[in-house]
């Protein structure tokens, strides 16, 4: 029969039974020294078991702590520390408020309210929620629409962000009021401005004609 060989739980010795089924028995060999907790005040006197954890100590912990407040769990062995629990005020991520009664573990605190700083663009605040790091990536363009107004009916040009360069025409999708030439009727409507871009629009240019069929011109458009 072969050795089973697989590491004991006290992960210093392999099982020595012979080849089994299941979970190996606990490690029972003994250790001859001292074990002492993480600060070294408390400690087992031999012979221990082998894979004996570290003695419980109800002292505090003395390991060198991010903060400064006073420390309130008690020596352990485990790899870290467990979170200052001590409420304080901080910044928010992006700078806008100060938050209180934030744990003190807490590292990164938003406010809840919009970014708004200054896109690369010149002309777009980042629309994200209060956030650290950069509001967009080096590579990636601003996606909101353009705030520039047309030339022809002073609306917004609402395509995609196009920093530096000169907008690129399309029909005006904004509200306005159509009116017919006495002034009694008055109809809710879209602009269409530069309507003409899109003359290959059948749909289009037969909604046009029959506004103008029966005497109904937007204030603000020019169909002309």
């Amino acid at each position: 029969m072969i050795p089973c060989s697989k590491m004991l739980n006290c992960k210093q010795h392999r099982c020595e039974e012979l080849c089994h089924k299941g979970y190996c028995m606990p490690c029972l060999q003994s250790e001859f020294y001292e074990v002492f907790c993480t600060c070294g005040k408390t400690k087992l006197d031999p012979p221990v078991s082998c894979g004996t954890p570290p003695p419980n100590c109800n002292e505090p912990c003395s390991r060198e702590h991010a903060c400064t407040h006073q420390v309130l769990h008690n020596c352990h062995y485990q790899e870290q520390c467990p979170p200052c629990p001590q409420l304080v005020n901080k910044m928010c991520m992006g700078g806008h408020t100060v938050r209180f009664g934030i744990p003190c573990h807490i590292q990164d605190v938003s406010c809840g309210n919009s970014c708004g700083k200054p896109l690369k663009c010149g002309m777009h605040v980042c629309e994200s929620w209060c956030h650290k790091g950069d509001c967009q990536a080096e590579d990636k363009p601003c996606e909101q629409q353009c705030l520039y107004p047309r030339n022809s009916c002073n609306h917004s040009c609402n395509a995609k962000c196009h920093s530096g360069k000169a907008c690129p025409p399309s029909v005006c999708f904004e509200k306005v009021k159509a009116i017919c030439e006495c002034g009694r009727r008055k109809v809710d409507m879209l602009c269409f401005n530069e309507a003409k871009i899109a003359s290959n629009s059948l749909g289009l240019a037969k909604f046009i004609n029959k506004l103008n069929s029966v005497g109904l011109f937007p204030e603000e458009a020019d169909f002309s």
